[in-house]
């Protein structure tokens, strides 16, 4: 899931690249950030947590064309 600045602060300062966030009592997320073509960074955070986080800039562009479609 994509998620924007001031979403979850725990998120916010995660590591610049890949690590692991507890959003609450039980649920634990990976928080993988990557910069965009545009200079903007990316934040992503997800259960897959087998994936080298190298996977996700790849995977995030598949899925852009899904999300621009259902975006209007």
């Amino acid at each position: 899931m994509r998620v924007r600045r001031k979403w979850n602060l725990s998120v916010d300062a995660a590591d610049q690249s890949d690590s692991f966030v507890k959003l609450d009592d039980e649920t634990i997320v990976r928080v993988v950030k990557f910069p965009l073509p545009s200079g903007d960074q990316e934040t992503l955070i997800t259960n897959l947590f087998d994936l080298p986080s190298e996977a996700y800039p790849t995977l995030y562009f598949y899925r852009w064309p899904v999300e621009t479609k259902f975006a209007s």
